[in-house]
């Protein structure tokens, strides 16, 4: 296109100046550019490849376990639950609850402090590096064991340093106190509140003289608060009851021993409250057999001097048939005395606001009433919700005040059943006192000697029979706690052999230290070359202005006057 011509006042021709265009980005001045600064490149590349490899060579390896536990679902005999059970959309949404509930159970303080308790996590060993520039964490392989003295409180989260000198002897020193002390292994140590013995284990060795260890103490609170943190619970499906636990940690068997014994610890605890009630009736059991035991050693003493004494054999047949009736009225009596003691115990327990544990089922001692079984069960049922909720829910929460209502309901009720049981048992036994009391005026037509061992082996023989009658509900006890079986299972045990190792990832370092090592001098050389608006040329002056180059001047940055004379190239 021609350029347009314009005349001026003084009839003087000019082209119109065109506005520059923008010009495309050239890519061959980049590479070039790029290409001389070469040196940068391999020096940040080299940077970033040693940064990665000190990295992976001094940062402590992370590694993340996992097991896997069947979790089941608790029957409860309540009719409500077991109608809600009936109908599949409501028995879905009920087992997710029971999963969500079980999940925030394994993941509570309590069962992490349960847990740790079962542990021997309260001391913490670290190897100290030979250029003081990392530590690493000791748990089956340290080379010794601290014996603290119980008599004297361990001092907690304080460091102790150690330095292995020998085969028996060491060097330790507190804190930041540069105080040495010498000590043997072995033999007790004491410095004001360290008091502590050092044995060696089987990792000990010569190769091990001149390292440093240091050690601290933890509390079972911080331990547990640490260890709940890092563990992950999962559900695998959201209809399934498979639930994963993982966590990482830098001591692969300490992670797997913590997994293993959570799983195990949530296994029975699940298994002290199906036994709860069980144990109950054995320890109310095992009191009955306790003072029934004291007479039956008493009377069994009288019967034997009396038979010793009176060279009493036999009885008359008159003495036997009264005997036997005094028998079979006695154990009703004795009976309805035991059952008594059972009600006086319900209506204690009831009225208590106190106990909130599992009720002796009525069965043990004997007593049959439907209602009574049913109401105990509803309770019970109520009491084990109550407790997982407190896992979840905080105090006064909508549902545990439900569950209190329904528990109030449910006392109130058994309360007015046993006030009505205990005024029929009462009739009851009064009707049979009144049994005795004839048969007993029929004795006097005996002579007194066999009228007194009567009531002699009357008395031996109602103890032994209760005495029997308790032994036999006691072993039924110990064989519904020995049948009895948790709903949840272990399904993998976490295996240190198993351990994913998360950090550090090696071959992703070397990659992000080449990229870095790559793309932060040529971030730098690019931004650098588009902020410059400085002219360097001839080609930058043409590129925003059309005006005619007329030439250029150069610059000698040499002392000489030729400078082709002394650099001709």
């Amino acid at each position: 296109m021609q350029p347009t011509i314009n005349p001026d006042p003084n009839n003087n021709y000019y082209p119109q100046q065109q506005l520059p265009q923008e010009e495309a980005l050239d890519f061959r001045k980049y590479l070039f550019l790029l290409l001389s600064n070469w040196y940068w490149f391999g020096l940040t590349i080299a940077l970033g490849m040693g940064t990665a490899y000190l990295v992976n060579r001094y940062s402590n390896e992370t590694w993340q376990l996992r097991g896997t536990l069947i979790v089941g679902e608790q029957r409860s005999n309540s009719s409500v639950n077991v109608l809600l059970n009936e109908l599949t959309p409501l028995r879905r949404m009920n087992r997710q609850t029971v999963v969500e509930n079980e999940l925030s159970i394994l993941k509570s303080y309590s069962m992490a402090l349960r847990t740790i308790r079962e542990l021997d996590f309260d001391f913490n060993y670290f190897a100290v590096g030979r250029r003081n520039i990392v530590t690493s964490p000791l748990y089956a392989s340290k080379p010794f064991e601290i014996i603290p003295d119980t008599t004297i409180e361990f001092p907690y989260n304080k460091h102790m340093h150690i330095i292995i000198e020998n085969e028996k002897n060491y060097t330790v020193w507190f804190g930041d106190n540069e105080t040495r002390y010498k000590g043997q292994f072995g033999q007790w140590f004491q410095q004001g509140t360290w008091n502590f013995k050092l044995d060696t284990t089987q990792f000990f060795s010569t190769s091990l003289f001149g390292n440093e260890y240091f050690v601290y103490r933890s509390t079972h609170n911080s331990l547990a608060n640490q260890y709940r943190a890092r563990l992950n619970v999962q559900v695998n499906s959201e209809r399934g009851s498979i639930v994963s636990l993982s966590m990482t940690g830098l001591e692969k068997q300490q992670v797997a021993d913590y997994l293993n014994t959570l799983m195990d610890e949530y296994i029975q605890m699940d298994l002290e409250e199906k036994n709860r009630a069980t144990i109950n009736s054995i320890e109310f059991i095992d009191e009955q057999i306790k003072n029934v035991t004291d007479s039956l050693e008493i009377v069994g003493l009288q019967l034997q001097r009396f038979r010793s004494d009176n060279q009493v054999i036999d009885l008359t047949q008159e003495g036997q048939i009264l005997f036997e009736q005094l028998r079979e009225f006695q154990n009703q009596k004795a009976q309805l005395e035991i059952q008594n003691e059972y009600y006086d115990y319900l209506l204690d327990y009831v009225s208590s606001r106190e106990n909130e544990g599992d009720i002796i089922a009525p069965s043990v001692v004997g007593i049959d009433d439907p209602l009574m079984n049913s109401l105990v069960q509803q309770i019970n049922q109520l009491y084990i919700e109550k407790q997982e909720m407190a896992y979840t829910m905080q105090p006064g929460s909508p549902a545990i005040r439900a569950i209190e209502e329904q528990l109030q309901e449910l006392r109130a009720s058994l309360v007015e059943n046993v006030t009505g049981l205990v005024s029929n048992n009462q009739r009851t036994l009064n009707a049979f006192s009144a049994r005795v009391q004839q048969t007993e005026q029929q004795l006097t037509r005996l002579p007194a000697t066999e009228r007194e061992f009567i009531n002699i082996q009357r008395e031996f023989d109602i103890n032994n029979e209760i005495y029997t009658f308790l032994l036999e509900k006691r072993a039924e006890a110990g064989i519904t706690k020995a049948s009895n079986t948790s709903d949840h299972a272990i399904l993998d045990p976490v295996k240190a052999e198993n351990a994913t190792k998360t950090s550090p990832n090696n071959s992703q370092n070397y990659v992000l230290g080449f990229i870095l090592g790559l793309f932060i001098p040529l971030g730098i050389i690019v931004l650098r070359e588009f902020l410059d608006n400085s002219i360097h040329g001839r080609h930058d002056i043409e590129k925003i202005t059309s005006t005619p180059y007329l030439g250029s001047i150069g610059h000698n940055a040499m002392d000489s006057e030729i400078p082709v004379n002394d650099k001709p190239r």
